[in-house]
């Protein structure tokens, strides 16, 4: 069986600006994505339509060596599937998902050549319709608290000027193996070995 789905993916967003160093905005999106299947009847599945609104201040210090982003947001999935209650072995798209949570991102430039970036989220992604999963569940895969940091130097001066070094890490907290939420599977850390780059440095052209 063929059929057609169609939907209005409307984004937009707003900025006010108090004062020159912060800045005020929020963000309202939707969107669409086609499921592949059928219900018991034959019927194909409706798309998952997803929800997504946030807000978030950014702050920036005078010499704007600093540059900060906290931000709160929620993210809602409809029509996800679940277990069809009168047919089993098959499935409905009767389902909800929410995730809600904060985050920031900031950016230090310590001196013209060292800059470092660091990030921090903590999300509680919850299952809020289901036939089958109880409400309140935690998503599987889901950690609630994730983070980054992140440092390059770049050489500004001399004859190495553009050749810079950088490295990081990420870190995840546990989470849960499975959206009934019987285990859970650890935290880890992943470190981003140095890396070496260079930056495009652009040349005076030469006097004749």
């Amino acid at each position: 069986m063929s059929g057609r789905n169609t939907a209005w993916s409307p984004r937009t967003g707003l900025v006010y600006q108090p004062i020159e160093r912060i800045s005020l905005y929020a963000t309202y999106a939707k969107s669409f994505r086609p499921q592949i299947g059928t219900t018991f009847d034959s019927s194909p599945y409706q798309p998952t339509r997803g929800e997504l609104m946030e807000t978030g201040i950014r702050f920036t210090n005078p010499s704007q060596r600093y540059v900060s982003t906290v931000s709160a947001f929620q993210i809602k999935q409809t029509n996800v599937l679940t277990a069809d209650p009168v047919h089993s072995g098959y499935s409905i798209a009767v389902g909800e998902q929410r995730s809600k949570g904060i985050e920031s991102n900031n950016t230090f430039q310590l001196t013209r050549d060292w800059n470092i970036i660091a990030g921090y989220a903590y999300d509680t992604p919850q299952v809020t319709r289901d036939n089958t999963i109880p409400v309140g569940n935690i998503l599987a895969g889901a950690p609630r608290h994730t983070g980054n940091f992140w440092t390059h130097y770049t050489l500004s001066n001399g004859g190495l000027k553009g050749l810079g070094v950088g490295v990081g890490v990420f870190g995840s907290a546990r989470r849960f193996g499975d959206t009934n939420n019987t285990y859970l599977t650890p935290g880890y850390a992943r470190g981003h070995e140095p890396v070496l780059f260079t930056r495009a440095v652009r040349c005076k052209p030469s006097q004749r």
